[in-house]
């Protein structure tokens, strides 16, 4: 692969690679210990059979609160929502089948769960903040 910007040191795992799958890679910024810790910037790439960089999409999450920083990424849960739509596209065609459908009630489940502690955050006050 060719070298990757110096923003995205962390390779990330591609769990259960597959003849398709095993083509890309992601790369992950630093933690953030300022936001929570977390990672906000990816580089997805996907190479072609030589290993040559075809295909690149940065991915940003939204780093700080939005009534402070404004819109700047991707909220997990709308990244959730998009994944959902796309899977379920592909349940009313031809390639309907067991698998799609399990993996978009786990990630609709995973979705209620982002929801839930938005509610509690926004029950106490603190949601849209950096504070626990």
């Amino acid at each position: 692969m060719e070298s990757l910007p110096t923003k995205y040191p962390n390779p990330v795992r591609i769990p259960f690679p597959n003849e398709i799958s095993k083509h890309y890679g992601i790369q992950a910024c630093e933690n953030n210990p300022d936001a929570g810790n977390g990672r906000h910037h990816y580089l997805i790439t996907a190479t072609d059979p030589n290993g040559k960089v075809d295909f690149v999409l940065p991915l940003d999450f939204q780093k700080g609160p939005l009534p402070q920083v404004g819109h700047n990424g991707i909220l997990s849960n709308v990244l959730l929502t998009l994944l959902i739509d796309h899977l379920k596209s592909f349940q009313t065609g031809p390639y309907a089948n067991r698998e799609t459908a399990c993996a978009i009630t786990n990630l609709e489940q995973a979705l209620h769960w982002m929801a839930a502690r938005a509610e509690e955050r926004e029950a106490r006050g603190v949601l849209g903040q950096h504070t626990k």
